[in-house]
């Protein structure tokens, strides 16, 4: 079967943005309806349900023969998931609930695509700070609908320093010998 990457990349990032509206509409509400999964620690929320809904509607909508896998959805299946070779969307549709639920903005939504169990395509949406990292295979990536691309940094502990100086220190304090050498 082939797929279309571009046209894939469009209806995730779509996906995620009608995904995003729902968050930002519920974000700080207080009218959760809150439920506990595997342990106290690991929520799910009306919200989380209902933007797995939308997102699979979207993709079963355009794509009716790729597969999906739904954090939600597999939970609520006692986690039971079979990856294969056909198209697969892989939806974690509010990462960071336990964020969400306590109204700190850091919270996403994450979709991926993956192909012949390879990922090929990714976007992954913050609706609080208007982040939207897209990537398809052979297609580049964005923030924004601005090209990224990799740091020409070289070296485990420039590359720490440049990302976060924080870790940067647990690098140097770990493996002294690494950065000496660079």
């Amino acid at each position: 079967m082939e797929v279309d990457l571009q046209q894939c990349l469009r209806v995730a990032r779509e996906a995620a943005l009608a995904a995003g509206a729902i968050i930002k509409q519920n974000f700080g509400s207080g009218q959760l309806g809150i439920q506990q999964k595997s342990s106290h620690v690991d929520l799910v929320t009306e919200t989380d349900k209902r933007c797995e809904e939308v997102i699979q509607s979207m993709l079963q909508q355009h794509f009716p023969q790729h597969k999906f896998i739904g954090e939600e959805s597999a939970a609520a299946n006692g986690g039971q998931v079979e990856l294969t070779d056909a198209p697969t969307w892989m939806v974690d549709p509010l990462d960071g609930t336990t964020n969400f639920v306590h109204s700190y903005p850091f919270t996403c939504v994450s979709i991926g695509l993956s192909v012949k169990r390879q990922p090929v395509v990714g976007v992954v949406y913050n609706p609080m700070l208007g982040e939207l990292a897209a990537a398809a295979h052979g297609l580049g990536a964005t923030l924004n609908d601005q090209p990224m691309q990799v740091s020409s940094t070289q070296g485990k502990c420039a590359a720490a320093a440049a990302a976060a100086p924080a870790a940067a220190v647990d690098v140097v304090h770990l493996e002294p010998e690494v950065c000496l050498k660079e």
